[in-house]
């Protein structure tokens, strides 16, 4: 299983930055018995990466890159977030 290309229908890739992080949030707490183990796991360590003001970055996107599990879209949509968010 993968994590899917879209939310409900929204694709990762159209949502601000404040959305991402809400989905994000949404996927830890109430999707959390329906992801893979391993993105159990990655999704856990962003949701708290994404508590930590200002982002670390580089963390970030490396848990991004290890998500071997994720679309290719998550891939995108995270990377490109992680960009916006550096000072």
């Amino acid at each position: 299983m993968r994590l899917p290309t879209d939310f409900n229908g929204e694709s990762f890739a159209s949502m601000d930055d404040a959305r991402l992080r809400m989905v994000i949030h949404e996927l830890c707490f109430t999707e959390r018995e329906r992801l893979p183990r391993e993105m159990d796991k990655i999704v856990t360590e962003a949701e708290y990466l994404l508590r930590q003001e200002p982002l670390d970055v580089p963390k970030f996107l490396q848990l991004v890159e290890s998500a071997s599990a994720a679309s290719p879209e998550w891939h995108a949509a995270m990377s490109e977030f992680a960009t916006r968010q550096r000072p």
